[in-house]
């Protein structure tokens, strides 16, 4: 019987692919990965690199502190992931960095419309050759205004909140949780929490059974959340 293909594959351009295999093969990406639903492969530059010590970085250009990947062993590694993809129209290449185009759920829903492979490209040290960017046309994307030590944690984001949009991934009960009214504040038994002689309650509403009135407290501590957040960036 012919092997279908995934829905959606994750290509990750690393030198420390084991970095992250053990999140992607654990809990709904790895369920999903299992069925056969999303693939996650891994290109790691120091595989394409023929010198025998497998040095794939060097002092950059200009001065300053750190290392650079160099451009050859990248970019062999993204050829190798596009020989993958029979239709080119259907990847994308993204690359990371603090001053890319800041990444989103709504992002993250459009390439799983549009696309069916996103190839990612980590960095390491201070970077990548700014030419692995130019040759490959990659998009530029953060996942936060800080520096990372990698682009790992960046990819298992992206990889994560792109999966979920991705039919089939999520179960029945995550698929209905997603379309639920999200807010910050979640509880659990007891209903009454003693702690250090202090009682703390769950929220009556939360116990009433009336889904459309959860909705609405759900609703409503969202958006006060979002308003302490945008007073605090107003004033920061």
């Amino acid at each position: 019987m012919a092997r279908v293909a995934p829905r959606f594959c994750f290509h990750i351009v690393s030198l420390f692919p084991e970095a992250m295999d053990a999140y992607f093969s654990a809990s709904v990406l790895g369920r999903a990965r299992k069925r056969g639903v999303i693939a996650v492969r891994y290109y790691n530059p120091k595989d394409f690199e023929p010198n025998p010590k497998k040095r794939i970085d060097d002092i950059p250009y200009g001065g300053g502190p750190g290392m650079v990947l160099r451009p050859e062993p990248v970019l062999r590694a993204v050829d190798a992931a596009l020989r993958r993809i029979r239709d080119r129209k259907q990847s994308r290449v993204w690359f990371f960095s603090p001053a890319g185009e800041q990444f989103t759920g709504q992002m993250a829903r459009a390439t799983v419309a549009r696309a069916r492979h996103l190839v990612l490209i980590c960095g390491r040290y201070e970077g990548v050759d700014e030419r692995v960017r130019v040759i490959t046309r990659a998009k530029r994307v953060s996942v936060g205004s800080y520096v990372l030590s990698g682009g790992e944690l960046a990819a298992m984001v992206v990889a994560d909140v792109c999966a979920r949009f991705v039919p089939g991934v999520l179960g029945k009960s995550e698929s209905l949780e997603e379309k639920r009214v999200a807010s910050p504040s979640v509880y659990t038994r007891p209903a009454e929490l003693v702690w250090k002689r202090k009682r703390y309650r769950v929220p009556e509403v939360l116990r009433s059974g009336n889904h459309a009135a959860i909705d609405v407290w759900r609703k409503e501590a969202a958006e006060k959340e979002r308003a302490k957040r945008d007073k605090k960036t107003n004033f920061s």
